[in-house]
């Protein structure tokens, strides 16, 4: 069996929010799930959900958040099928982290809509 061939890389985008106290997150011990604030979690894998129905893949995309061990801010991971539902995870998990975990300086620019079976994402 050729494991190389199982293997799909996704495309993948990191971005950084600024907050005034980093520690306002909270994370499991794998930094997978957002433990507090609860509702940035509920609100994350809700993104995740609309950006797996715009590629019809369940299951093929991904965000986490964590708090920066350094600087006052918010490092944010997410993934997807295509460049275009990654781009739309990452930002609106940025939007969402900026929102609800106390963010400062500019909001990140709302992304593009994405489409699913002929319907718009916002």
């Amino acid at each position: 069996m050729n494991w190389f061939s199982m293997y799909e890389d996704l495309p993948s985008k990191q971005l950084k929010v600024t907050v005034v106290k980093r520690d306002i997150i909270q994370v499991t011990w794998d930094e997978r799930r957002v433990t507090s604030p609860v509702q940035l979690q509920v609100a994350i894998d809700e993104a995740v959900d609309k950006a797996d129905k715009s590629v019809g893949k369940i299951g093929s995309s991904r965000a986490f958040v964590r708090p920066s061990g350094t600087e006052n801010s918010v490092r944010i991971y997410a993934e997807s099928y295509t460049h275009e539902a990654t781009d739309w995870l990452s930002t609106t998990v940025a939007i969402l982290t900026y929102q609800l975990a106390g963010g400062i300086g500019s909001q990140p620019t709302p992304p593009r809509p994405l489409q699913i079976c002929n319907e718009s994402v916002n």
